[in-house]
This record gives structure tokens, C-alpha cells and sequence, in this order.
């Protein structure tokens, strides 16, 4: 398990285990001995958690259906940027959200954009599977889109 979870690690911050070692001034037969099943001493442990910024409980975790934390001082500018206009505007975050593939209730997002005649709000419009099946495969009502 620890293995695992420090591959998973290293392979989110796109680091190898050979780098990371060798960032932290420890023996890269250590790499060898981890894969091996053999355990990190406290003091390398600590090293690595404080690396990844993460708990040393983290890698002995069942972590198979959680995202290794990234620390902010890895992220690019863009990443931040990007993470800062989320914030800034929720109005946005569903659709963020759908656009990566985040949503986990069984539903998909659709886009609807207004006509500059209408007046309306472009939205974002949330519904069933089902739902959008159906709205798919109906025939064009609207003579003025054709």
C-alpha cells in the first residue's frame, strides 16, 4: 500500500520516485526496498509527507477513490488563474464542472445559447440522461435556427 500510494503521488506531481528520492537526499536503493514491501523509516516518511503535503497516514490509506492533494507551490500560473476565475465566478461552476467530466449524478449538462433577438440569458441547463435522449432525438421546432 505505501508504495502505491507514493507512486500515485509522485506520478500526480509528474515527479518519478527516483526524483523525488533525490530531491530529499535519500538513497534511491530505497525505491527498490519500497517496491519490495519494505517500509520507510519515520524520518524518511515525514520527509515525504511534508514533500507532497500530505498526512503520513495518507500512505497507508485505501486511497483508490481519492486525488493525491497537489500542493499550491506546484501549481503554474495558468493552473492558478484558472482556480482564482472558478472562484470568482460560480455563476460558471457547473459548467466547468460538466466540461471536465466532474459531474457524478448520472446527469449531463447542456449549453443553451440565446439568440441576440430574444433577449435571454445563455444557461446552463442540467437534466437526465433520459431526459436529453428524448430532447435529442426530437424533430427542430424552431424554423429561424434552420
Amino acid at each position: 500500500m505505501f508504495w502505491n500510494n507514493l507512486y500515485e503521488l509522485c506520478k500526480a506531481n509528474q515527479k518519478t520516485p527516483s526524483a523525488v528520492v533525490k530531491e530529499l537526499g535519500i538513497s534511491a536503493g530505497s525505491i527498490t526496498k519500497w517496491k519490495n514491501g519494505t517500509l520507510p523509516s519515520k524520518t524518511t516518511l515525514e520527509k515525504l509527507a511534508q514533500y507532497f503535503g500530505v498526512s503520513r497516514e495518507y500512505f497507508f490509506a485505501d486511497n483508490a477513490d481519492t486525488e493525491p492533494q497537489i500542493k499550491r507551490n506546484d501549481l503554474t500560473d495558468i493552473e492558478l488563474r484558472v482556480l482564482s476565475a472558478y472562484r470568482m465566478h460560480p455563476e460558471m461552476q457547473p459548467a466547468v464542472l460538466c466540461l471536465l467530466g466532474l459531474e457524478a449524478d448520472g446527469n449531463v449538462c447542456i449549453y443553451t445559447a440565446a439568440s441576440s433577438a430574444d433577449k435571454r440569458q445563455d444557461e446552463i441547463v442540467k437534466m437526465s440522461k433520459n431526459d436529453w435522449k428524448d430532447i435529442k432525438n426530437a424533430p427542430e421546432t424552431d424554423d429561424t435556427l434552420l
